[in-house]
C-alpha cells in the first residue's frame, strides 16, 4: 500500500518557523555571493535551513558539487539540530517527515496484524487472481437495457477491485467467450452487472479473480506498517478522545444532540459519537459533510458496510446537490440512487469522461448485434435447427454403401463398354495393318525406278548450274559493253585545248582498259557457250535414259506412293494405340471392380435410412451445410473482428478509467467508501484527508479503524453503537489469552476509550451521546430501553 503526498496537503509546521527559514534562506544566498560578507555565517545557516526545509516539504533539489552525498548528510543533520519545535525533534523517516518514533502500542498492533496475516495463509507464492472464481449464474435483467444481468451472490462477496477484472463466461470459464464487466451495482445480495449488449441471454456465470484468504490482512499489515504520522493515531491508540465541542446552533432539522455531534465531526482531534439505532447518526453525517466542504476541508467517509456509506452520502448529496466530483462514492454502490447518480458515483463519472470511447464501444456492440441477425447466419442456424437430431454419420455411412453399389454397377457397365471397344479396335487394327503392308510393298517395289528418277533429277540440277554459269558470262559482256560506250561518249563530248587535256588522257586510259576487259569477257562467253552446248547433249541423253528406265513410274506417281505409305503407317500406329489404351483401361477397371466388390454393400436398413432422409430433403440440406458455412464465414469473421475491437475498447476503458479514477479521487472533497476498499484500493491511499468520519465504528476491527484514522491530518470522528454486534473475531483467536489479541481484536473502539455502557458514554467528556430515536414505536422503544439502553432512548 504505497503512500504518496497529496498535492493539496499543507505542511503542519507553523508559518512562523517557515518564515524564519525563508529569511535565513535569502540571507544565505546573499552571503554565499559575498554581497553581505559580514553575514556569511548567517548565510551558511540559511542555506542549511533551506535544504532542511526542502526535506520537510519534499521539494526536489539536486546537489552537483563534489562530495555531494556527504555534504547533503551534514546539511540534513544540521537542519534537524536546528529545528526543535515545541520541544519535539522532527525526524526524517524514509524520505517522509514523521512526528517522532513509532508508538509502542502501534508496534504491538502491527504484530497482531502480522498474526492475522499468517493465520490467514500468509504468502502462498501464487499471484493474486491467478485463477478465476465462479460466483453464480448470471440472469438476463429483463427490466434493464440489453447487456445488464443480475447475480444472486447469497453469502458470497465481490469486492470492487475484483469487479474491475470480472467477466461473464460459460460454466467452465471459457477463454473464447468472455464478456468484461463494465458497470456494477449491488442491492442486498443481488449484484447487477453490465457487459456487452451482444452477450448471450443464458448460460453465463460471473467470474472474478480468486483472492487468497490472507490478501486483505496483508494489505492491512502493509498499511499499518507504513503509518508515519502519529498525532491523531497516538491519541486514538491511547484512548485519549478530545473533549466534545460545544453544540452548534441546531439547524436543518437536527436536535440538540445531533447538532453537538455535527460539531464533533467538524472539530479537530479524536471525537466519539454514540448513538443507538434510529437516533440520526446518518442524518448528522449528511449535515456535517456540506459544512466541512464549505470550510475547505477534505473528508474520508468510511464504514464497514456499503449500505451505511450509501445512506449517508445519498442524504448529503440530496440536500447539498454537489457538483460532479465534489463527493465521490468509491466502490460498488448498494443503493440504486447512488449507483445511478453521475454527480457522486465514481463509476458513472469515469464513464462520462470516457464517453467517446464508450460511444464507439456501444456502436461496435450494435454492429455486432446487427450482424448476428444477418440472413446468412439465419439460414445457417435454420439449417442446423432442421438437422438437429438427424444422425448425419449414419446417413453418410448408408449413403456411402449405396454409392459403393452404384459405383460397382457403373464399373461393370464401363467394363462391358471397354470390351466392345476393344473388339472394335482389334478389327480396326487388323485392317490398318493390312493396308500398311500393302502400301509398304508398293513403295518398296518402286525402289529402282525411284533411284533412276533421282539420278535424272540430279543431272537436271547439274545442267542447270552449267547454264547459269553461261548466262553469267553473257551478262558480264553486256555490262562491259555498256561501260565502254559510256566512256567513248564522254571522250567524244570533251572539248579540246589545254584545260581538258588531263581528263581526255584519263578517259583514253579508261577506254583502253574497258576494251581489254571486254575482249576477255567475250572469250569467256564463247567458251561457256561451247561447254554448255557440248554438256547439254551428253546430259540430256543420260536424263532421257533414266526416265525411260523408270517407266511407268514418274515423279508424280512416286510422290503419291510416298503419301499413301505415310498415311497407312500413321493409321496403323493410331489403331495400335487405341487397342493398347483399351487394354490398359480394362485392366484399371478390373482393379477398381475388385476394390468396389470388397467395399460394404447397402443393406435394407441403409436403403430405408437414405429414402427417409431424401424424402425430407435432409440429405440435400446436409450437403448444402458446407456452402452455408462458407457464406456465413465472412459475416462470422467480421463479427470476430468487431468482438476483438470491442474487447480492445473495454480494455481501454479499464486502463484509462484507472487514471481518471485517481484524478477524481485526488481532487474530491469527500471520498466515501468501505474500510475494505480503503485497505485495498491504491488511489484512496495516495492522498491524505483533513477529516475522517467512521460510521458503524463499533462493529469494525480496531486495526482497520487505526489505519483509517491514520489517513486524517486534523480530525477523526467515530460513530457507532457499542451495544450492538462488535467486531468479528477469527476462530483461531477467539480463545487466545494473549493480552495484545484481547486488546486489539476482542474489544470495540469505544472500549478502547473506557466506554462500555450508556452510563460511561454519558460520563465521558469526549463522547457525544444521541438519545432521541425517530423510527420505532413506543413498544419497541420501551423494549430496547429495558433490554439494553437503560431507559436512555427517548422517542422524538
Amino acid at each position: 500500500m504505497a503512500h504518496s503526498p497529496d498535492p493539496g496537503c499543507r505542511p503542519q509546521r507553523p508559518l512562523g518557523v517557515l518564515g524564519v527559514l525563508g529569511v535565513l534562506g535569502v540571507l544565505g544566498v546573499l552571503g554565499v555571493l559575498g554581497v553581505l560578507g559580514v553575514l556569511g555565517v548567517l548565510g551558511v545557516l540559511g542555506v542549511l535551513s533551506l535544504l532542511g526545509l526542502r526535506l520537510h516539504l519534499r521539494i526536489p533539489v539536486k546537489i552537483q558539487w563534489p562530495g555531494a552525498q556527504v555534504r547533503y548528510l551534514c546539511l540534513d543533520v544540521c537542519f534537524k539540530l536546528c529545528c526543535y519545535e515545541y520541544g519535539e525533534l522532527l525526524l526524517h523517516d524514509g524520505g517522509r517527515m514523521t512526528d517522532g518514533p513509532r508508538p509502542v502500542w502501534l508496534t504491538e498492533l502491527i504484530e497482531v496484524a502480522r498474526q492475522l496475516y499468517e493465520v490467514g495463509g500468509g504468502d502462498t507464492g501464487l499471484p493474486e487472481g491467478w485463477e478465476p472464481k465462479r460466483l453464480g449464474r448470471a440472469n438476463r435483467d429483463l427490466e434493464s437495457d440489453p447487456g445488464w444481468f443480475w447475480v444472486d451472490l447469497g453469502d458470497q462477496a465481490a469486492e470492487s477491485d475484483q469487479l474491475e477484472t470480472a467477466f461473464l463466461a460459460q460454466g467452465e470459464g471459457s477463454q473464447q467467450s468472455r464478456f468484461q464487466v463494465m458497470e456494477a451495482v449491488q442491492v442486498g445480495d443481488v449484484l447487477k452487472v453490465k457487459v456487452a449488449s451482444f452477450a448471450p441471454s443464458d448460460g453465463l456465470f460471473l467470474w472474478v479473480p480468486r483472492r487468497g484468504g490472507a490478501q486483505p490482512d496483508k494489505a492491512l499489515l502493509d498499511g499499518l506498517t507504513q503509518i508515519s504520522r502519529f498525532d491523531l493515531v497516538d491519541r486514538f491508540g491511547q484512548g485519549r478522545a478530545d473533549p466534545a465541542p460545544l453544540p452548534m446552533a441546531a439547524s436543518g432539522g437536527l436536535n440538540a444532540d445531533q447538532a453537538r455531534g455535527q460539531a464533533a465531526c467538524l472539530a479537530p482531534g479524536v471525537q466519539l459519537i454514540w448513538g443507538p439505532p434510529a437516533t440520526g447518526k446518518t442524518r448528522l453525517i449528511a449535515a456535517a459533510l456540506p459544512d466541512l466542504i464549505a470550510r475547505g476541508k477534505s473528508v474520508l467517509l468510511v464504514s464497514g458496510t456499503n449500505v451505511a456509506v450509501d445512506d449517508a452520502l445519498a442524504q448529503a448529496a440530496k440536500e447539498f446537490d454537489p457538483a460532479p466530483g465534489v463527493m465521490v462514492r468509491v466502490g460498488t454502490p448498494h443503493l440504486a440512487v447512488v449507483a445511478t447518480d453521475p454527480q457522486i458515483c465514481l463509476q458513472r463519472m469515469v464513464l462520462d469522461r470516457l464517453e467517446a470511447i464508450d460511444r464507439e464501444r456501444a456502436e461496435v456492440a450494435t454492429r455486432i448485434v446487427t450482424l448476428r441477425s444477418h440472413p446468412d447466419l439465419a439460414f445457417l442456424d435454420d439449417a442446423k435447427g432442421e438437422l438437429a437430431g438427424f444422425d448425419a454419420a449414419a446417413y453418410r455411412e448408408a449413403r456411402q454403401h449405396i454409392e459403393n453399389d452404384n459405383r460397382l454397377a457403373g464399373l461393370r457397365a464401363q467394363m462391358r463398354q471397354l470390351r466392345e471397344q476393344a473388339a472394335a479396335s482389334l478389327v480396326a487394327l487388323a485392317a490398318a495393318q493390312a493396308e500398311y503392308h500393302r502400301a509398304r510393298r508398293a513403295w518398296e517395289e518402286t525402289a529402282l525406278a525411284r533411284q533412276h528418277l533421282k539420278a535424272a533429277t540430279e543431272l537436271e540440277i547439274e545442267l542447270g548450274n552449267v547454264a547459269r554459269d553461261c548466262d553469267q558470262t553473257i551478262a558480264d559482256v553486256m555490262r562491259l559493253q555498256a561501260d565502254r560506250e559510256r566512256i567513248n561518249s564522254e571522250l567524244g563530248a570533251r572539248p579540246g585545248g589545254i584545260a581538258g587535256l588531263g581528263r581526255r588522257r584519263e578517259l583514253k586510259r579508261l577506254a583502253d582498259h574497258a576494251n581489254h576487259q571486254l575482249y576477255a569477257a567475250e572469250a569467256r562467253r564463247r567458251e561457256a557457250e561451247r561447254t554448255l552446248a557440248s554438256y547439254s547433249r551428253q546430259v540430256n541423253a543420260q536424263i532421257e535414259a533414266h526416265l525411260r528406265t523408270a517407266e511407268p513410274i514418274t515423279h508424280d506417281a512416286a510422290a503419291r506412293l510416298r503419301i499413301a505409305f505415310g498415311a497407312a503407317e500413321k493409321q496403323f500406329r493410331q489403331a495400335w494405340d487405341v487397342q493398347q489404351e483399351c487394354i490398359q483401361q480394362a485392366r484399371a477397371v478390373e482393379a477398381q471392380i475388385a476394390h468396389a466388390e470388397s467395399q460394404p454393400q447397402p443393406t435394407a436398413a441403409d436403403l430405408d435410412t437414405v429414402a427417409w432422409a431424401d424424402e425430407h430433403e435432409l440429405g440435400r440440406k446436409l450437403a448444402g451445410l458446407a456452402e452455408l458455412e462458407r457464406q456465413a464465414g465472412d459475416v462470422r469473421g467480421e463479427i470476430r473482428r468487431l468482438e476483438e475491437r470491442h474487447e480492445e475498447l473495454v480494455g481501454q476503458l479499464v486502463q484509462e478509467g484507472r487514471t481518471i479514477r485517481r484524478e477524481i479521487v485526488r481532487q474530491a472533497k469527500v471520498v466515501a467508501t468501505t474500510l475494505a476498499m480503503l485497505r485495498d484500493t491504491p488511489e484512496l491511499n495516495e492522498r491524505d484527508y483533513d477529516h475522517v468520519l467512521i460510521d458503524e465504528a463499533a462493529a469494525a476491527r480496531l486495526p482497520e479503524i487505526v489505519y483509517a484514522v491514520s489517513r486524517a491530518t486534523e480530525g477523526a470522528t467515530l460513530l457507532g453503537d457499542f451495544l450492538q454486534n462488535g467486531p468479528a473475531v477469527a476462530p483461531q483467536f477467539e480463545k487466545s489469552p494473549d493480552p495484545a489479541i484481547q486488546r486489539w481484536l476482542h474489544q470495540d473502539c469505544f472500549a478502547l476509550f473506557g466506554i462500555h455502557d450508556p452510563g460511561s458514554a454519558q460520563a465521558s467528556q469526549g463522547c457525544v451521546t444521541l438519545t432521541r430515536q425517530y423510527r420505532f414505536g413506543p413498544a419497541i422503544n420501551d423494549l430496547a430501553n429495558a433490554v439494553a439502553y437503560g431507559g436512555l432512548g427517548r422517542r422524538a
